[in-house]
């Protein structure tokens, strides 16, 4: 923290896991907001948020962002997902906690086998709580036939519709981590990380490391092919993730 504050700094996100279950977050946060931050997020699944005591605590001590995972419109798709029964509830009760309290919430969702058909509804979801943003996330194939997992060849009939319905709803959100052509097109409303705002960055600090190299796990590597040269979004998209199309590959996706 020390390191950051003399570097320029003046954000903080406490994420990994779930920061709630810290049993010192609050002496913690206490501290960071004492040292000057300006903003300071925290990433939780929204559990312990559903004490309202909590999260005004939470609040005191300087968290003014909260991104909170939501992964099904209902508790029968989020509950399956998270293998937690009740997690949906406790997140929208945490939810309308933080809104209770005046506080932003970003809304985050990795689009799964579970939940593709879904995706409509989460954004629906999130316009009912007012959310500040929403953010889809693509899923990485960290082992091969993950039962979660959706191969980019498969993407677009689920991407393409909600991609559509959120130019109509001119609803808050983004994208993460998908190439430009499982959307079918391109709108400058929406927002689309392909991975080289998040490749190109030029530091990272893991458990105090002090080198400032950038390290990519090996299922974030991502490639392009020829298809990619023809592309209206070759020069704003990162291309595939290489250990996706190398066992699925691409099937029918065509350059937009």
């Amino acid at each position: 923290l020390q390191r950051y504050k003399k570097e320029g700094d003046t954000d903080i996100e406490i994420s990994g896991s779930d920061p709630l279950e810290y049993s010192k977050i609050i002496p913690m946060l206490k501290c960071i907001k004492k040292m000057g931050f300006q903003n300071i997020r925290i990433a939780t699944h929204g559990k312990n948020l559903s004490n309202f005591n909590f999260t005004h605590e939470l609040i005191n001590a300087g968290v003014n962002l909260f991104t909170i995972p939501i992964y099904g419109s209902n508790s029968l798709i989020h509950d399956k997902i998270t293998r937690i029964k009740g997690s949906f509830a406790h997140t929208i009760q945490g939810i309308k906690n933080v809104n209770k309290l005046n506080k932003k919430i970003a809304i985050s969702c990795l689009v799964l086998e579970y939940n593709k058909n879904n995706l409509i509804d989460i954004v629906r979801l999130g316009m009912k709580y007012d959310v500040m943003n929403f953010c889809f996330n693509m899923t990485y194939l960290v082992q091969e036939n993950n039962f979660y997992f959706i191969p980019v060849k498969d993407l677009g009939k689920y991407m393409s519709k909600v991609f559509k319905f959120i130019i109509k709803s001119k609803s808050n959100v983004c994208f993460n981590e998908f190439p430009y052509c499982v959307f079918e097109g391109i709108n400058p409303k929406i927002l689309i990380n392909s991975g080289k705002i998040f490749h190109s960055q030029k530091k990272y600090s893991f458990l105090g490391d002090k080198s400032g190299s950038i390290q990519i796990p090996p299922f974030k590597i991502k490639t392009n092919i020829e298809m990619c040269n023809k592309c209206k979004a070759k020069n704003q998209c990162d291309g595939f993730f290489k250990k996706d199309i190398d066992i699925y590959g691409v099937g029918n996706i065509k350059p937009l």
